[in-house]
């Protein structure tokens, strides 16, 4: 083989072997590292704490009703007086005639104040009954009497037993332990005890409320505003005509 041939040969393989690793080299780039840079962007973190801007207060419910009301809401009654507290042992044979105002405001047909006495403790007083429907003392035998107030029975550590508040006629009542209360709550409470025939009773302590259903088929509610002292035997309350919306 002369010289020419051997150069040309020689010539021609370097030239193969430098297009073969040219092509490699390329290669090599186009693979993508698989060790993360600090330059790479990282996808934003999911996290359950809302946003503040779309933040919704709900509207508390009950028995999936909204709640309309609170007792100082529904017993707040500028118009009323103020009862003087009495001391004295004869108060229940004068009681003050209930005090009352219709149409009071959006959620109650007739609200009011009155005081009750235990019928026992007076068999001469007539009126010591309440009819809710109109506010007004009636007699305990009254087909519209609604509500009386009787004698606790005495307790073991002898300490002064709890008056107790009685539906009369086809009156019902429940005491409730809730300080919200609405129309549907009242009713749906009520409904339960005729069902289930339950005869219930409001315990007088400060503040209790109970639920009741008039001998006209009304919602009220009555709280106990103050336990007068023990030698009047007497309690004043709160009530009222709650409206059916």
């Amino acid at each position: 083989m002369n010289q020419k041939l051997k150069f040309t040969i020689f010539s021609s393989f370097v030239l193969l072997c430098s297009m073969v690793l040219s092509s490699c080299v390329e290669s090599a780039t186009l693979i993508p590292s698989l060790v993360p840079t600090f330059s790479q962007t990282l996808p934003p973190i999911s996290t359950n704490v809302p946003s503040a801007t779309s933040a919704i207060t709900a509207t508390p419910t009950m028995n999936s009703k909204t709640i309309l009301i609170t007792p100082d809401e529904l017993f707040s009654l500028p118009k009323l007086e103020v009862l003087s507290t009495p001391d004295s042992e004869d108060f229940c044979e004068h009681l003050p005639p209930p005090q009352s105002v219709a149409e009071p405001d959006r959620l109650s047909l007739l609200s009011g104040r009155f005081v009750l006495c235990p019928w026992e403790s007076w068999p001469w007083v007539i009126k010591t009954a309440m009819d809710l429907d109109t506010g007004s003392f009636v007699s305990k035998d009254d087909e519209t009497a609604d509500i009386v107030m009787q004698n606790g029975h005495a307790t073991i550590d002898e300490a002064p037993p709890p008056f107790s508040v009685h539906s009369l006629n086809t009156a019902q009542i429940d005491g409730v332990t809730t300080d919200a209360l609405n129309y549907e709550y009242c009713e749906q409470t009520l409904l339960s005890l005729f069902n289930n025939n339950v005869q219930s009773v409001l315990i007088v302590h400060d503040n209790n409320i109970a639920c009741i259903k008039t001998t006209e088929g009304k919602i009220a509610l009555i709280r106990v505003e103050e336990i007068y002292p023990p030698n009047t035997l007497s309690v004043e309350f709160s009530f009222a005509i709650l409206r059916n919306e």
